[in-house]
């Protein structure tokens, strides 16, 4: 299976389906990514596999601003899912990109950013 580069899952990039990506939502393994896809409801929201690009459970829609408010809700609940997993584990969450960072860790995967132990 292909894998994602940083340059499909950013604002202008486009994902493995030909979709362009007008916002994003990247939390460790999984996104939320709101796109133009295809008439006749051109804005679409998916949950994306970061590693290998799989877009999955998508919400279409004709309006942007509705696309938004959805966008919105999904990464709000995807981000929650991911705080709740971290709290079990005891794993921090990076200050810079909010990747779940493991236990003993000094820097970020993500950015790299050095982590306050």
């Amino acid at each position: 299976m292909a894998t994602v580069t940083e340059n499909e899952l950013r604002v202008g990039g486009r994902m493995l389906n030909g979709a362009t990506v007008i916002a994003v939502g990247a939390h460790g393994e999984r996104a939320v990514v709101l796109a133009l896809y295809s008439q006749p409801q051109p804005y679409v929201t998916w949950e994306v596999h970061t590693s290998t690009g799989e877009a999955y459970w998508g919400h279409y829609f004709d309006d942007l601003g509705a696309a938004l408010v959805d966008f919105n809700e999904r990464n709000r609940s995807l981000l929650d899912s991911v705080d709740e997993i971290r709290e079990e584990s005891g794993a921090a969450r990076c200050d810079r990109c909010l990747a779940v960072v493991d236990p003993g860790m000094e820097y970020c995967n993500d950015c790299e950013l050095a982590i306050n132990g």
